[in-house]
């Protein structure tokens, strides 16, 4: 069983209950949608399709909703696209505005007005950083640069200010909206993109409903500067984090990623909240049957930094190769899971919280008593976060009475995540466990298992108590 959980971005390639059972299939544990693309009805339709396809499958897929955030974009240009060269000077104006220019000069339309958020002086980047202009002069609403580093351009490309003191809101009028629609649908997960601060995982979750039996987790995607600067306090408010190494890696250097990488991970690891790491994994795959070494290897060592999850994104959703890119996936994390290499420890504290000494106890017990499985009585899942975050070498079985929680936990590393009605006496909840994983995980008569639990039947309460039981 591979612990490491794959999210696949689903679009056009995989949007068939067929497509996305194979998926399913190859190793996907949570499904994206990305609503920066996409009709209400296009994304009701793929949500019902990948619920059929996890009950076909009987896996609880959990449901991520990525929200489009204030992304800055170019209007609509040429089918083919608009060439631009190093030292042309171009005019980026408001899309729809008619705006006076020399002959021969290039103007591109933007979707919002760039003259009030730049300065001279101050870099664009387009297309994932590949064009990059450096501001002339401010006209208006629009902006006067020169290219430094050329290529074609086409409709709706990304636009990031990297020197930019950018005012925006990052809940824009669109996310609401499409937020309304998604608490709807019942997504699990949400996804909140151009995070700066813990302010905005707060306002974000201030849109939720005041519903105990329904309440989605939100991932906070570091892909800012200032959210590198506010890290810690965006992880206190948020229930996951997303490493979005797309756009982070233009709004910084790129030599830096790698060890933000590793640096954020140790942080979640200590807080037992879940990661991912996303952008670019296999992107090679969007077009040609297999991956280059490099983004196996870009696979492999984030499964060594013990990140949570690994995100596909073009990959399944447009890609021609979706299936294959995930089983690949999946056989890279089994490799990696295989060898030594994952098996090194992150640094240990001195836990306060007596969850968190239970939960590291868990661990030490299956090391020095041959456990084979670890059983969590989890109703919201934080008695399998904490559990998870030590990271141990065997099975981690979560139960819980409530099917979004079960959903939502289908992102935490090493967790199984399973429905069992409630029991009154502990003796029964063992009975149930025992025949659970003696079928699920071939436990034999004689092996031992552990049942990690609050008093008496835990899932109420906070994580307390530790059994060792032998089947």
């Amino acid at each position: 069983m591979k612990r490491t959980k794959i999210i696949c971005t689903i679009g056009p390639s995989t949007e068939t209950t067929q497509k996305l059972r194979h998926l399913v299939k190859a190793g996907m544990n949570c499904a994206r949608l990305n609503f920066s693309h996409g009709t209400y009805e296009h994304h009701s339709m793929l949500i019902r399709n990948i619920r059929k396809a996890g009950d076909k499958a009987k896996e609880p897929i959990a449901i991520i909703q990525d929200l489009q955030g204030p992304r800055i974009r170019l209007g609509d240009l040429p089918e083919d696209g608009i060439a631009v060269k190093r030292d042309e000077t171009v005019i980026l104006a408001l899309e729809g505005k008619k705006v006076k220019s020399k002959a021969g000069t290039t103007v591109l339309p933007t979707q919002v007005a760039l003259g009030k958020m730049v300065k001279p002086g101050e870099v664009i980047l387009i297309k994932d950083g590949l064009v990059r202009m450096r501001t002339k002069s401010i006209k208006g609403n629009s902006v006067i640069a020169t290219v430094e580093e050329g290529d074609v351009l086409t409709s709706n490309r990304g636009i990031n200010l990297p020197e930019s003191d950018l005012k925006d809101v990052v809940i824009t009028k669109k996310d609401k909206q499409d937020l309304k629609f998604g608490l709807n649908q019942k997504v699990d997960w949400v996804a909140l993109s151009f995070v700066r601060n813990e302010k905005d995982v707060n306002d974000l979750r201030k849109l939720f409903p005041n519903n105990k039996e329904y309440q989605p987790k939100i991932i906070a995607k570091v892909e800012r500067k200032e959210a590198v600067n506010s890290f810690d306090k965006i992880l206190e408010a948020s229930d996951a984090i997303m490493i979005a190494r797309g756009d982070l890696g233009i709004e910084l250097p790129a030599e830096e990623i790698p060890l933000l990488q590793k640096k954020f991970i140790e942080k979640c690891l200590k807080a037992s909240k879940p990661v991912i790491v996303a952008t670019q994994m296999l992107e090679s795959m969007t077009i040609n049957p297999r991956p280059t070494r490099a983004e196996v290897s870009d696979v492999a060592n984030a499964v060594i930094d013990h990140t949570d999850a690994v995100m596909l994104s073009g990959e399944t959703s447009t890609g021609k190769y979706p299936i294959a890119t995930c089983q690949m996936m999946r056989d890279i994390i089994e490799e990696t899971e295989e060898s030594p290499y994952d098996d090194v420890k992150s640094k240990k504290e001195k836990y306060a919280e007596v969850p968190k000494i239970i939960a590291h106890t868990a661990e030490e017990v299956v090391e020095a008593d041959n456990i084979k499985v670890i059983v969590a009585m989890s109703s919201s899942g934080r008695s399998a976060r904490l559990i998870s975050s030590e990271r141990p070498e065997v099975p981690i079985i979560a139960l819980t009475q409530n099917e979004i929680s079960r959903r939502q936990m289908s992102l935490i590393w090493g967790v199984a995540p399973y429905y069992m009605k409630r029991h009154a006496k502990l003796d029964d909840l063992i009975k149930s466990t025992v025949k659970l994983v003696k079928k699920e995980f071939k436990i034999k008569k004689g092996e031992k298992i552990l049942i990690a639990s609050g008093h008496p039947t835990g899932p109420h309460g906070s994580l307390n108590l530790l059994k060792i039981h032998t089947v």
